[in-house]
């Protein structure tokens, strides 16, 4: 069982799809929705709208992919900066990046293309690996961002690693100022090296 719909629509199954809520699961067995733990309030964990879950997964009834666009619509709203381009962060920033640029009227462009044969960076044990990570995983679309002045838009902040590794990547390719926009800033502690 899949808490996203995106996992079924891919397998083609003809089944009935429905929200199990958090604390539950699905006994095949019975097909019945069976409690694990005590009636608690829902606590779901934001990183599976912003980060986690596909763009094209439905959580509880909203698009994830809306839910992001709608984020970077309003980081929009909260700044007032110009900028020639407003690029995101691949992949999980594209949609805020073009929520954003909708509500500013600006082109929303790809100055970073990422590399789909290298996983996630945050994960890894020590900051050396993380940061060779970035780089083998993220080139600047050099021709694209040379001399302009961008708003870089990235889904969410936990370490910090991958936007100051392409920041710097960006400065190094030429452009002229780079403006960071983060729609969640993750503020607990993270773990040491």
């Amino acid at each position: 069982m899949s808490e996203i719909d995106a996992v079924i629509t891919n397998l083609e199954l003809q089944i009935e799809s429905r929200y199990v809520p958090y604390g539950h699961f699905v006994s095949l067995r019975f097909i019945d929705v069976k409690p694990t733990f005590p009636k608690v309030k829902e606590r779901p964990c934001i990183f599976e709208y912003i980060y986690f879950s596909r763009p094209d997964s439905i959580i509880k009834n909203i698009s994830v992919y809306e839910y992001r666009k709608r984020l970077g619509a309003e980081l929009a709203r909260e700044s007032n900066l110009e900028a020639d381009l407003v690029i995101p962060v691949p992949d999980s920033g594209v949609p805020a990046a073009i929520g954003y640029s909708e509500e500013i009227k600006s082109n929303v462009e790809l100055g970073i293309i990422r590399n789909h044969y290298v996983g996630r960076t945050f994960i890894e044990p020590t900051q050396q690996i993380r940061s060779l990570g970035v780089k083998l995983k993220h080139n600047v679309n050099k021709p694209l961002i040379k001399n302009k002045t961008l708003i870089l838009i990235d889904d969410s902040l936990v370490r910090g690693t991958t936007s100051v590794k392409i920041i710097k990547m960006l400065y190094e390719s030429g452009a002229k100022e780079v403006h960071l926009k983060i729609c969640l800033l993750y503020t607990s502690p993270s773990p040491r090296d």
